[in-house]
C-alpha cells in the first residue's frame, strides 16, 4: 500500500517548528530553578555564618552541576536532540569554572587571598562565567553575566547585609531567566 506524502510546505514547517524549539533557549527552566534557590542560601551563609559557607558549596556546587547535567541532558533528549558535542562543552565550562574556585580555596586559606575579597573574586569569576557561556552557548547567559557583574559592583559598596542582597538580585534574575524559558517551551508547537 502507498504511503501518503505530505506536502514539501508541511514538511518545510515541520523542519522549522524543529529548529526554533531546538534553539529556543539551550538552558532548561529547572536549572536556572535549581541555581535561583542554592545561590541565594549559599550568599546568605556568607553575611549569617561565614563559617559555613565553605561546607555549603562543597556539597551544594557538585551537586547543583551533576543535577544540572542531569536537567540539561533530559530536556535534550524530550527534544529530540542528542547532541553531546554541546553537552561536553556545557560540563567543560563550568567544571572549569568550578576547578578555579577550588584552586582559590588555597590562596584564602594561606592568608594571601583576604576572607573578605574570596567571596568576590568568586563572585567575578562567576560573572565572567555566565557571560562566555552567552556568548559561545547559550546567549540568554549573557545578561545573567552582566547582572551577575553589578552584583560584584554592589559587593565593593554595600557594607551591610552585602551576599544576602546579592544573592538575592541573582536568584531574582535566574527566576526571570526560568520564566522566560519555560514561557518559549510552552508557545512552541510540539513535533
Amino acid at each position: 500500500m502507498p504511503q501518503a506524502t505530505s506536502s514539501p510546505g508541511a514538511d518545510l514547517g515541520q523542519l522549522q517548528s524543529l529548529l526554533e524549539r531546538s534553539r529556543a533557549d539551550s538552558t532548561p527552566a529547572g536549572v536556572y530553578l535549581l541555581w535561583a534557590v542554592l545561590i541565594p542560601f549559599g550568599f546568605g551563609l556568607v553575611d549569617a555564618r561565614s563559617p559555613l559557607t565553605g561546607l555549603y558549596w562543597l556539597v551544594a556546587a557538585p551537586a547543583g552541576f551533576v543535577l544540572s547535567l542531569w536537567l540539561g541532558a533530559r530536556a535534550s533528549r524530550r527534544a529530540g536532540q542528542v547532541e553531546h558535542d554541546e553537552g561536553r562543552r556545557h560540563m567543560l565550562h563550568w567544571a572549569g569554572m568550578m576547578g578555579a574556585t577550588a584552586l582559590l580555596v588555597p590562596l584564602a586559606q594561606s592568608g594571601d587571598l583576604s576572607q573578605g575579597a574570596f567571596p568576590r573574586l568568586v563572585l567575578l569569576l562567576l560573572a565572567l562565567c555566565y557571560f562566555l557561556d552567552g556568548v559561545h552557548e547559550d546567549r540568554s547567559m549573557l545578561w545573567l553575566g552582566l547582572i551577575i557583574a553589578a552584583g560584584y559592583v554592589l559587593s565593593l559598596v554595600i557594607t551591610s547585609h552585602t551576599w544576602l542582597l546579592v544573592g538575592g538580585l541573582v536568584s531574582l534574575a535566574l527566576l526571570g531567566s526560568a520564566a522566560r524559558a519555560w514561557s518559549r517551551r510552552v508557545r512552541l508547537p510540539s513535533p
